[in-house]
């Protein structure tokens, strides 16, 4: 060790006395030059070793000398691994357990296209994480299966555990567009729906129809107004949810809040239906109690 850093102050001063009796450019350039070449140097191999990298310690996603079954298998195994992977950031092994394989190693031969994705699998994840077949067999967007904006619909996701959650435009805001995404947990797994339709919190037409058959939905479910969060989506997040591959997980939430104007407008909106919806259900008991008293004079009658 003492003869290595001989040997480098050695060449150190060698260096310096070559630049006293160099002048201009390139003395400097010789003294600046390795401290610039050996961090890029370091950086090329440190991209060089990751060049495919995967879960854990594993470098390579597949054996070397294994090669795709088919073109078919090799598209829709790679599919599957994005998904996997990029959106909804699913682990290896939480994908290996999920889908109740013997092993990762089982998985990774059908994201590599060595074997073929079994069909019943396939089906799993696509119903499970409302994924569309269409991109999973041909690679057509959307990803998400979108959901069609209806109050008999929203009251069929609440009834199996999904919370609203309303994501707002963050640009264009004299239009106050928004998303309705049906959210719940299960296994640990997050499940998100989304609607196919814009909302509008600026609409008194179509746009707040559906926010109207929502809050409908609500009322009859008994879910509170504050349950529902009305936030304003990131860019990359209204992006995503204009694309067709929104895909919600426990992600960093700085840059998302509540939208103050779009949540004002949505109270408002929650607490006439509310009203009418309570005046509706009060004449209905009423009618109720009606026909049993008239049913019940004219059994005494007879």
């Amino acid at each position: 060790m003492q003869m290595t850093i001989w040997k480098l102050d050695q060449i150190y001063n060698e260096v310096l006395v070559w630049t006293s009796k160099t002048s201009g450019f390139a003395a400097w350039l010789t003294l600046i030059l390795p401290f610039l070449i050996f961090p890029l140097f370091h950086w090329l191999i440190r991209i060089w070793k990751n060049r495919n990298p995967s879960d854990g310690a594993l470098k390579r996603s597949t054996p070397p000398d294994a090669t795709p079954l088919s073109e078919y298998t090799y598209e829709v195994g790679a599919r599957m691994r994005m998904v996997r992977e990029q959106l909804l950031h699913i682990s290896k092994r939480e994908m290996t357990e999920f889908l109740e394989l013997n092993s990762v190693n089982v998985l990774e031969r059908y994201e590599s296209g060595v074997e073929e994705y079994p069909l019943l699998l396939l089906k799993k994840i696509e119903e499970f994480f409302w994924i569309e077949r269409n991109f999973v067999e041909h690679g057509i967007l959307p990803v998400n299966q979108r959901f069609h904006l209806g109050r008999v619909r929203f009251i069929n996701y609440i009834e199996d555990g999904y919370i609203p959650n309303i994501f707002c435009c963050p640009t264009h805001r004299s239009d106050l567009f928004c998303y309705i995404v049906m959210k719940r947990y299960q296994d640990d797994f997050v499940r998100v729906a989304v609607a196919d339709l814009l909302c509008s919190f600026a609409s008194n037409g179509g746009g707040r129809s559906n926010i109207g058959n929502l809050i409908d939905a609500m009322l009859t479910k008994g879910v509170d107004l504050y349950k529902v969060p009305v936030l304003t989506a990131k860019l990359s997040e209204w992006t995503e949810l204009k694309n067709g591959c929104f895909f919600e997980y426990d992600r960093d939430y700085w840059g998302r809040t509540t939208d103050f104007e779009c949540q004002k407008i949505f109270n408002s909106w929650y607490q006439k239906h509310k009203q009418s919806f309570d005046e509706f259900e009060g004449y209905k008991k009423e009618s109720l109690a009606k026909i049993a008293k008239d049913y019940s004079e004219d059994k005494t009658e007879s």
